[in-house]
């Protein structure tokens, strides 16, 4: 009976991810985040191969790997390879369900997984094209399982799969998800008191399948590709500021992230000690994986969707167990549930809103959008007044699944294809060169058809004049840098996010 009552709700769980998700997968052309992946997936259906290649270029800076196991999905078109994404997002969520469900409840179980499905960057990863999607899924799904192993006491040969997975998600994803496991683990067993059970974990076994792995995938790419490669297979991403991590950490675990702090709060002082140590493992990866995200070396944005699966399942417990919080910190449970509706109907309402307002027309589906979260803000103020706590998580849970189809179905098809034209247009010129770094645009322009000339930033035109086509954050800074070399002339520009501009480069001798 237990294994069909878990075999149901993971198919209920895999039913409410696809149901969420599948609009985002509907649309017919890559979007500016997916587009370099997208081609470097077609080049490998073209002919598999262990480095991945963009515009006929061995493609540097990106993990081979991850593009290599993209490409193993039979289908070239960019609704199919979202779908795997999609699926793979279905794997995590179900696997934080049976996780919760093992541990504690169904109705822990069911609201933790909503939680995650619901969460902001849950959809922003796995409901797009992208490489952080295969390291985030096994990095997320071998602590889930190494930690349910060891709070069970199943026996410990179950060990060997988490260590499988977590070797896979590092060749794919970095160092990063070793230090997240590794730190992980080790914290969990010292916060449990227990230093004794680093003997019966396998660890040596983990180690030599780390070894095993690791020097596996750094040979082959030494021998067939060099040191770029190997580089990019264990170390991604680039320098940030602690502003823009703990700024991506944020945006990715709204809109449930204010209910982390009641929730802690609330276990931290549940006189169960059973509980207090099964919620043991779930506080100790939310806040290493925030670490890993403020602290390592290098970062990726889509490294923080690891920490979303822990903080729903502990947000998911606290609301489950009835919104439980000690008398003296009382008041911070209603603040952290107002903030979370805040934090989603206010940003909706102003969503939908941008485009009627700037074209100045309201069509249908805008119009029952805004109409929604009309309703919903007066209803969740109403529903804040009555301290109807449940309802108002079951709102919330509403209003991110009516605001995931709206800017799916009334926005993204609009700004995906908006740029295709304008990049189309610019690939009509020639000689036209692109730098190597901006796979943006190298992915557009071969999408569009063209083989551009691939170039460092530091190319400099020589008896005759170029076109460059950009991506940039800042064009007015990249004209500026481009001016102390060379003479240049904007031909035309496009936003959206960021700029999409085609630049005339002449060489200063031809212009004096």
């Amino acid at each position: 009976m237990k294994f069909f009552r878990a075999l149901f709700f993971v198919l209920g769980v895999v039913v409410c991810g696809i149901i969420l998700l599948s609009p985002l997968a509907l649309g017919p052309v890559p979007g500016s985040r997916e587009i370099w992946l997208f081609q470097a997936i077609r080049d490998m259906h073209a002919g598999l191969h262990l480095v991945p290649t963009l515009n006929g270029l061995p493609l540097t800076g990106q993990n081979p790997i991850a593009v290599l196991l993209f490409s193993l999905v039979p289908f070239s078109d960019i609704v199919s390879l979202r779908l795997a994404s999609i699926l793979l997002g279905c794997a995590v969520a179900a696997g934080t369900g049976i996780y919760a469900l093992l541990l504690w409840d169904m109705k822990s179980a069911a609201i933790s997984a909503l939680l995650t499905l619901t969460s902001l960057g849950f959809i922003l990863t796995f409901g797009t094209l992208n490489v952080a999607v295969i390291p985030a899924s096994m990095c997320i799904l071998s602590f889930l399982l190494f930690s349910l192993i060891y709070i069970k006491n199943y026996n410990s040969w179950w060990y060997i799969p988490a260590y499988v997975l977590v070797c896979l998600s590092t060749i794919t994803g970095g160092w990063p998800m070793l230090a997240f496991f590794a730190f992980g683990i080790l914290l969990l067993i010292l916060f449990d008191l227990s230093p004794g059970r680093l003997l019966e974990i396998r660890a040596p076994w983990g180690i030599l399948l780390a070894i095993g792995v690791l020097g596996a995938a750094y040979l082959t790419y030494r021998i067939a590709a060099g040191s770029a490669f190997v580089t990019a297979v264990f170390s991604q991403g680039e320098s940030a500021g602690l502003f823009s991590r703990l700024k991506a950490f944020t945006l990715y675990t709204l809109p449930w992230l204010p209910l982390v702090l009641p929730a802690w709060i609330h276990t931290e002082v549940d006189e169960a000690r059973d509980a207090w140590r099964s919620l043991l493992p779930v506080k100790t990866a939310f806040a290493v994986g925030l670490a890993i995200i403020l602290f390592a070396p290098r970062y990726s944005p889509g490294l923080a969707v690891v920490c979303v699966p822990f903080g729903a399942m502990l947000a998911g417990y606290w609301v489950a167990h009835g919104f439980g919080s000690p008398l003296k910190v009382e008041f911070i449970r209603g603040i952290c549930l107002a903030l979370t509706g805040a934090v989603i109907i206010a940003p909706a309402l102003v969503m939908l809103s941008l485009d009627p307002i700037s074209s100045l027309s309201l069509d249908m589906g805008s119009a029952a959008g805004l109409g929604f979260f009309l309703v919903a803000a007066l209803v969740f103020f109403w529903l804040v007044k009555r301290r109807s706590y449940s309802a108002m998580i079951a709102l919330c849970v509403a209003a991110v699944s009516v605001l995931t189809w709206s800017v799916a179905l009334l926005q993204l098809p609009a700004k995906a294809s908006a740029p295709i034209s304008s990049i189309e247009e610019m690939s009509t010129y020639s000689p036209l060169i692109v730098y190597r770094d901006d796979l943006v645009m190298r992915g557009y322009i071969e999408y569009a058809g063209v083989q551009p000339i691939v170039v460092n930033r530091e190319i400099v035109p020589i008896g005759e004049s170029v076109y460059l086509a950009a991506s940039t954050d800042d064009l007015d800074d990249l004209i500026e840098g481009l001016n102390s070399r060379m003479y240049t002339s904007l031909i035309s520009s496009f936003e959206d996010h960021e700029t999409y501009a085609l630049i005339r480069l002449s060489p200063l001798e031809l212009t004096q």
